[in-house]
């Protein structure tokens, strides 16, 4: 065993409702949700919220392939996964909740949609098939080693937090270098409007993606809550511009703001947003 003074207090129940106070009984340290049935995940996660119980919670790992792809997020950042999106949906009607939760998704696409339910016999229905009743019958293909992925993801998060080592988790940003260029030229064309010349702009589109992506972490700087963050901010590059804040700066001390466009004519010239220092292939950690 890796940790032999380990005590394992193994179970064969089915989690529902009715089994909450027992399970969840004696405040565990963590809680971690790896359930394929939406119902039974539901209950799971809105209990862990109502109790105030720290809970990671698995999405979906099939019909995919690319473990590179895997990321840990708040549940409303998550994108490309059906269950996630069915969990946020539910959770959301039935018990108020918006977010707030860890999960650990992939960024890749399904390969394969449920496979179609067909009984050996014609009277047969799905509910011949069903283990214990309410799970579905109907199976997705899986790669057996991105479960395993996640499995491995999900431990090294719990061991981290419980051991108090903070880390900083990638922004869910689905923006290309193309997207990046375009908010480069925009921030030459601000500077040329503004200042009337664009050549102290001594950063390319690179740069520009580490200034929104790392410094800012996907946040405007008028939208510092962490609920603004990921998928609602990042479905249009539209919404985004970067602005020179401070014209008496040098160029290699000149402090860049990530802002909504339609609130960059909203701010008066003196307002205080809180700041990042950007110099060049710099490195700074993501966080307020």
């Amino acid at each position: 065993m890796i940790y032999p003074e380990c005590q394992i207090d193994a179970r064969v129940q089915l989690y529902d409702p009715s089994s909450e106070a027992e399970i969840l009984s004696g405040q565990p340290d963590f809680v971690l949700d790896c359930i394929d049935n939406i119902d039974t995940k539901v209950a799971l996660l809105a209990a862990c919220v109502r109790r105030g119980l720290k809970v990671l919670s698995a999405m979906g790992a099939g019909a995919r392939a690319d473990p590179t792809r895997i990321r840990v997020a708040d549940l409303r950042e998550s994108s490309n996964d059906p269950l996630s999106r069915s969990l946020r949906y539910r959770l959301k009607k039935e018990h108020g909740i918006e977010g707030g939760i860890p999960v650990v998704f992939s960024l890749e696409k399904p390969k394969a949609k449920l496979l179609p339910f067909q009984a050996s016999k014609e009277e047969e229905t799905p509910s011949d098939y069903q283990i214990v009743p309410g799970f579905r019958v109907r199976i997705i293909p899986v790669l057996r080693t991105i479960p395993a992925i996640f499995g491995q993801v999900m431990a090294s998060y719990v061991a981290t937090q419980l051991a108090g080592l903070d880390f900083q988790t990638e922004p869910v940003v689905n923006l290309d270098l193309d997207h990046y260029r375009i908010l480069h030229q925009r921030l030459i064309e601000h500077e040329e409007l503004i200042y009337g010349t664009a050549e102290q702009v001594l950063v390319d589109a690179e740069e520009v993606m580490y200034i929104v992506k790392e410094l800012w972490c996907g946040r405007s700087a008028r939208d510092q809550n962490q609920k603004d963050t990921g998928r609602k901010m990042w479905r249009s590059v539209n919404e985004l511009m970067l602005v020179r804040w401070d014209k008496s700066k040098g160029v290699f001390g000149t402090a860049f703001a990530v802002l909504f466009r339609r609130k960059r004519r909203k701010i008066p010239p003196n307002a205080s947003l809180p700041t990042r220092l950007f110099q060049p292939h710099a490195k700074a950690k993501c966080g307020i």
